[in-house]
């Protein structure tokens, strides 16, 4: 996992900027070592993020998947014009 302290870090110390990104969001079933550090039965509904971040010269800077239980997290997104 990186840290904000790390990512300042790489961003100013090294010149590396994040210029665009992606994330997906998707239903997945829990696998055997991640139910176990969540504390959820292998097979549990998760919700798993995806992201990757690139620099100005489509370089992949940043890559994260992560897990969350659907009975303890909800996703709330804002919109407006």
């Amino acid at each position: 996992m990186l840290t904000r302290k790390f990512r300042l870090l790489l961003y100013h110390d090294f010149g590396i900027q994040p210029h665009r990104g992606s994330q997906v969001f998707g239903a997945c079933a829990a696998p055997k070592d991640v139910a176990a550090i969540l504390r959820v039965k292998k097979g549990a509904p998760l919700l798993m993020i995806t992201r990757t971040l690139f620099d100005d010269r489509e370089r992949a800077i940043e890559y994260m998947v992560a897990y969350f239980p659907s009975d303890r997290y909800e996703y709330v997104m804002a919109l407006g014009h």
